[in-house]
């Protein structure tokens, strides 16, 4: 009996602490001038939050860290935290938010996996398609069209995952070798707003190096 009660135990599905994290970054609200294109207006990326990218996250095997809607347009401590923990960030471009391009920022300055989306009404994202896979979803929200988008942004997200193999894409395509210093210390403002200077000035000077010496390969 005691023999089957450990058996039993070592079968048990892991505790939520240890499953992998999935942070998601992306619009929170809808700007004013792109109303025009979404039925549901201001509320519509809420809806494809709830509605795609959380199923879509859960059904990957991860546990879904939804992105913050009080403050969203200051990029504060707990974000910088969760840009930092997670095992992975799904990040969807559409409308190209500045917000999420600076969180994508920070997010690859530390060299670690992302997974990118975007909708169908945004014409295309400002990386070469051939450095960064991303995939589209359709931004109808049609009920009779979220399982199978559900379903197509879950393997998106495994896909992206496995080929990352725990690094970011662009530092692999650049060449890149020494990533951020991860943020330690009190998470005022001021010490959040420092260090992600440090990153994002640490990224821009590595991409810069890089870029020079691609150059200088061609032309050789």
């Amino acid at each position: 009996m005691a023999k089957q009660g450990a058996e039993k135990r070592g079968q048990q599905k892991p505790d939520a602490e240890e499953q992998k994290t999935c942070f998601i970054i992306m619009p929170i609200t809808t700007q004013e001038n792109y109303f025009d294109l979404y039925r549901d207006t201001e509320e519509h990326f809420r809806h494809v939050l709830d509605l795609l990218m959380m199923p879509a996250v859960e059904k990957a095997g991860y546990t879904p860290i939804r992105p913050s809607a009080q403050g969203a347009d200051l990029i504060h401590a707990e974000i910088i935290q969760n840009l930092q923990s997670a095992d992975l960030v799904l990040c969807d471009m559409s409308c190209v938010n500045p917000n999420v391009l600076f969180e994508f920022g920070i997010r690859t300055a530390l060299n670690k996996p992302v997974c990118i989306v975007k909708d169908d009404k945004t014409p295309k994202v400002p990386f070469d398609t051939m450095v960064l896979n991303y995939h589209q979803y359709r931004s109808a929200l049609d009920s009779w069209h979220l399982p199978e988008d559900i379903r197509l942004i879950t393997s998106h997200i495994r896909d992206s995952a496995k080929r990352s193999k725990g690094d970011n894409a662009l530092w692999r395509y650049f060449g890149l070798r020494t990533a951020a210093t991860p943020f330690e210390g009190d998470d005022t403002s001021e010490n959040m707003m420092g260090s992600m200077l440090n990153m994002m000035d640490s990224m821009r000077m590595q991409f810069a190096a890089a870029l020079h010496r691609r150059d200088s390969r061609d032309q050789i």
